[in-house]
């Protein structure tokens, strides 16, 4: 019986990669994409827990405090800690590095960070209020104004009376080569109700 030894033909080759090129392409499409899928998911819960805890950062400490300013992007509050004594908390917006987590560098560029510092009081008259700068602790690489319902911007603090006010959007990534970022608004407020127990005056004990 005849037998059939012409063995694979240059056509069949080209047939077979360029078949095996397709297979290999939707392949990595697919792979790619879930990737992407998965990254957003845990940036967007990455984001929304970071925001919460910001939030109720803020909260707690405002609460505790027995006074508090603002401005659109600081908020400041003095925190009593015992009898004469004080401790201050502060957060800014503020745009001073590029880049986010331990790659960021020093520069602006465009993309505010939510910094804070925790500082002792100011008893001398001619000591100056602490400005945001890279001593300060970053809370997060890039924050944004939370929007209302109509989608107009919101101030990041603001202040009436005794009432600190704010409205933070954080966006967030755990991997810049997968995901842009996710990101998670919270409006929030709380009312300053700390209680100094002090003999002295607290005018020497201020926080700006």
């Amino acid at each position: 019986m005849p037998t059939d030894d012409r063995g694979v033909g240059l056509i069949e080759v080209v047939i077979t990669a360029l078949v095996g090129s397709v297979i290999l392409t939707v392949v990595a499409s697919v792979f790619i994409t879930t990737l992407q899928s998965a990254a957003t998911t845990r940036d967007r819960d990455f984001a929304t827990g970071r925001v919460q805890a910001i939030s109720t950062s803020l909260s707690t400490a405002v609460r505790t405090a027995d006074a508090v300013s603002a401005s659109s992007t600081i908020a400041r509050v003095r925190i009593p800690t015992g009898t004469d004594s004080w401790e201050c908390h502060a957060w800014a917006v503020v745009d001073l590095t590029t880049g986010i987590g331990s790659g960021a560098t020093e520069a602006a560029d465009g993309d505010a960070e939510l910094r804070t510092l925790t500082y002792a009081p100011l008893t001398d008259p001619s000591d100056a209020t602490p400005q945001p700068d890279l001593t300060w602790g970053a809370l997060t690489d890039r924050v944004d104004q939370a929007t209302n319902d109509a989608d107009v911007p919101q101030p990041y603090f603001s202040l009436d009376g005794e009432r600190l006010t704010w409205h933070l959007a954080v966006v967030a990534t755990e991997d810049e080569n997968l995901s842009d970022g996710a990101t998670a608004q919270v409006s929030g407020s709380a009312v300053a109700r700390g209680v100094s127990e002090t003999t002295a005056s607290e005018e020497a004990a201020r926080c700006w």
